[in-house]
């Protein structure tokens, strides 16, 4: 469907996709002029069209460019985890997370928007889109990788492995979330000591609070 504009030099195809990720970040998909897009990329409003037949086309494509790039940077650097402990695991994949959000800011903020709040005419093929992604991911979920639960198994808890996942991964991807929109805000501030220390803060408050007392980790 995209075969013209993916037989583009690498170089050109880059220059579009910033250039209209820009446009859909700074203006809202309603708002996003594509003749802005096309001044600004040095092509025609034809030429874009043919790529993209149209505005939600062009976006369609973008929403999966963004998620597929942000999530094989996230992947490739989670497979290299090793760590034998659950909270020390979980802290690196928000180091990790959280350093791939900020080198790629555009492209976070697009693709996180597009899922959470696509535009009406889109949203039928966003869903579609997002059910093909777990699709292609089930066998290699993040908790494969990340929130192991049989790291967890050995530990006097107070509740359910499962249930503990469920814990730490909201709390924490809130703080990313917090973290990014502060970066967003402040611009070359990437504010790392600050995203560590209540990284490890809550970490721990985490750990704490859902091993049970008087009972010794194996």
């Amino acid at each position: 469907m995209y075969n013209s504009f993916e037989k583009l030099p690498e170089e050109k195809r880059n220059l579009i996709l910033r250039i209209s990720i820009e446009e859909f970040v700074q203006n809202g998909y309603y708002k996003a002029s594509t003749d802005t897009i096309t001044s600004r990329a040095g092509i025609s409003k034809g030429i874009l069209f043919h790529y993209f037949k149209n505005k939600k086309g062009l976006f369609l494509y973008l929403t999966e460019h963004t998620r597929d790039m942000l999530e094989q940077k996230t992947r490739l650097e989670m497979e290299k985890l090793r760590e034998d402990d659950y909270f020390e695991r979980i802290k690196k994949m928000m180091i990790i997370k959280y350093r791939i959000a900020i080198d790629y800011p555009l492209e976070t903020e697009f693709a996180t928007k597009a899922l959470l709040m696509p535009p009406v005419e889109a949203s039928e093929e966003i869903a579609a889109l997002n059910s093909k992604y777990m699709a292609k991911y089930r066998e290699k979920s993040m908790q494969d990788f990340v929130y192991d639960k049989k790291l967890l198994e050995k530990l006097p808890l107070r509740m359910a492995p499962e249930k503990v996942i469920e814990v730490s991964a909201f709390i924490l991807e809130q703080l990313g979330a917090k973290y990014f929109e502060k970066y967003k805000s402040q611009g070359e501030n990437k504010n790392f000591e600050g995203f560590i220390e209540e990284l490890d803060f809550l970490n721990n408050i985490i750990k704490y609070g859902v091993i049970e007392k008087n009972r010794p980790t194996q």
